[in-house]
């Protein structure tokens, strides 16, 4: 007889482990003569045992009518009535020993006696019966939490390339029990999490996860996300005090020997809402100037050189101011200022761009050097495009970011000097012979 356990799991319904047993040549022909007479037969099955109990099988009985040894082997060579596995399957690791068990029988004055050994083929195991082993252990499972959907949106204002929002990922239960032990038996989430998109919109979902969980059992597991500086305000950025709570089911389907998981977000919102508000007033202010560069080719500055340059403000776009609170619209540029030169600063108002999107409003310039009469000199064509955005910089301040858009921030100008000598009266030229005198052609030039 033998034994047959399954660890893991319950044996399922209908399911079957089976056995044959095998006599050696001798045992066998000795069956064919009639010396020993069998009552079962070679196969044998074990079914229906609970997780870890011993489940008994056998072949039946056999009489011995002479004295000898006999051998038997029985080994696990079928499951649910087809050929056992030779690698793990659906979770099932199967034991492959094979038993051999001995039959002497003795003649005590004339009565036959029987004594049985078994040899599981391992040291420490059954010498009383035929014992296989089998153990479950399902295959882990894991689990994407970007299925989740979690996002951020800010709302108020585009992302910038310096907004940072950063999240907590905390175990909170497994099996409904919080104690160390307990979360030491969940998989660790990627945690803080930190989210950035430069090019993110106003109300944009911007998705962000906390890894791939591996799960190595079976049971119900609890996760908590949250924001860092939940419910608090910070350069105009009021922060989400939503907590998600997740709550991850992880089942063995027996079926298929693999841990199956799923999840859902079981209190709270998928999106982690922050509100950004502007707090600055109508009349905040930005100063900012261009500097444009002139450069004289073919001589040197001379005190006299002076070059005048005109700015034009498209669409009324402000311009800067002198002393006087005068539109400067006109710089004489010389030797002492041509390396950089301007027309002053442009004050900007918050409330030129509260009401644009995203409140940013970019202002455009031209400027142009007009022509002058100085002898031998070229003036620039060059149109230089300038452009101002103005913007509320997400943290309660306002920025103005100066471009050159076309043409260049460099005005060249390039000197040639000539001589017209028809204007100056011709160019006379003599020779002059000392010693005798000349003969017709007697030089050429």
């Amino acid at each position: 007889h033998g034994t047959k356990t399954l660890t893991g799991r319950d044996m399922l319904d209908n399911e079957t482990f089976d056995f044959t047993l095998t006599p050696d040549a001798a045992t066998a022909q000795a069956i064919a003569d009639g010396a020993i007479v069998r009552t079962g037969s070679n196969y044998a099955s074990a079914s229906e045992g609970a997780d870890g109990a011993a489940v008994s099988f056998d072949f039946g009985d056999a009489t011995f009518a002479k004295p000898g040894t006999y051998t038997f082997t029985v080994q696990e060579t079928g499951w649910n009535k087809d050929t056992v596995p030779s690698q793990e399957t659906n979770g099932l690791t199967f034991d492959a020993h094979i038993c051999t068990v001995s039959v002497t029988v003795a003649d005590d004055n004339g009565v036959l006696w029987a004594e049985v050994a078994y040899d599981n083929a391992a040291e420490g195991s059954s010498t009383t019966e035929a014992a296989f082993k089998n153990v479950y252990k399902a295959s882990n499972v894991e689990y994407d939490s970007a299925q989740l959907d979690l996002n951020k949106v800010l709302s108020g204002r585009n992302w910038t390339a310096e907004d940072s929002f950063t999240f907590d990922v905390a175990k909170v239960s497994f099996n409904g029990q919080e104690t160390d032990e307990a979360k030491a038996a969940m998989p660790a989430p990627t945690t803080p999490v930190e989210v950035k998109k430069t090019d993110g919109k106003d109300g944009e979902a911007v998705p962000f996860d906390f890894g791939t969980l591996t799960f190595t059992q079976a049971g119900t597991y609890v996760y908590q996300v949250t924001e860092q500086k939940a419910t608090t305000t910070e350069n105009g950025i009021t922060y989400s005090g939503n907590v998600a709570e997740i709550t991850v089911t992880v089942t063995d389907n027996v079926a298929k020997g693999k841990l199956e998981a799923e999840a859902a977000i079981t209190s709270g919102e998928e999106t982690f809402i922050n509100t950004y508000t502007s707090n600055m007033p109508d009349d905040e202010k930005a100063k900012t100037d261009f500097k444009l560069h002139k450069v004289l080719e073919g001589r040197a500055w001379l005190d006299t050189d002076e070059f005048t340059f005109s700015l034009v403000a498209v669409d009324n776009a402000p311009l800067p101011k002198d002393a006087q609170s005068n539109n400067v619209t006109q710089v004489t540029v010389n030797a002492a200022n041509a390396e950089n030169f301007s027309f002053g600063e442009i004050e900007f108002i918050y409330d030129m761009v509260k009401n644009e999107p995203n409140r940013a409003k970019t202002f455009m310039y031209q400027v142009a050097e007009q022509a002058g009469s100085i002898a031998g000199i070229t003036y620039s064509e060059n149109v230089a495009t300038i452009t101002i955005t103005v913007r509320d910089n997400g943290a309660g301040k306002l920025l103005a970011e100066v471009a050159v858009t076309e043409g260049s921030s460099t005005f060249t100008n390039t000197y040639e000097s000539s001589l017209d000598y028809a204007a100056a009266g011709g160019l006379r030229i003599s020779k002059v012979l000392t010693g005798h005198a000349m003969s017709d052609e007697q030089f050429s030039y």
